[in-house]
């Protein structure tokens, strides 16, 4: 008894030893990874919030609105575009923020979160010993030189 004792006294201090060592960094890389999602957002929404303040007070919202109400569907197609990377800031900030308190607020909220963007779905169309003939990416960017529109 005294000998299973010692060793699991053992190998906590070892997984404490580890754990000390590994989540700081961890949380630390997460947190510059994070910042640099959040800077790349601001970034792509700024031109978006300087039409914004141009012709709509500043008021992102409406710019939005004016958007979707648009007959044209590109309009309409850019207003939900604007929507979601105003989404994904206000998502990426409020994650931002919750890793700038104490390390166990740090870890219980890493540990209770997914990383809804880096989520991935395989695409099952091919026999699994079956060659990759093509790969195909796609965007709601016209393809560049695509003069067709």
């Amino acid at each position: 008894m005294r000998y299973v004792r010692g060793l699991i006294d053992r190998l906590l201090l070892l997984a404490a030893t580890i754990m000390g060592g590994l989540v700081p960094g961890f949380i630390s890389q997460y947190r510059q990874r994070l910042g640099g999602r959040l800077d790349q957002a601001l970034a792509d929404l700024a031109p978006w919030q300087h039409l914004a303040d141009q012709y709509h007070h500043g008021h992102l919202a409406e710019l939005i609105q004016y958007h979707l109400a648009s007959p044209d569907p590109t309009f309409r197609a850019e207003g939900a575009i604007i929507q979601s990377l105003v989404q994904t800031v206000a998502r990426l900030q409020v994650a931002f923020d919750a890793l700038h308190t104490t390390l166990f607020r740090q870890v219980a909220y890493l540990s209770t979160r997914t990383d809804p963007v880096q989520k991935v779905e395989m695409d099952a169309r091919r026999a699994p010993g079956e060659k990759i003939t093509r790969v195909e990416i796609s965007s709601p960017l016209p393809k560049p030189g695509d003069d067709s529109e």
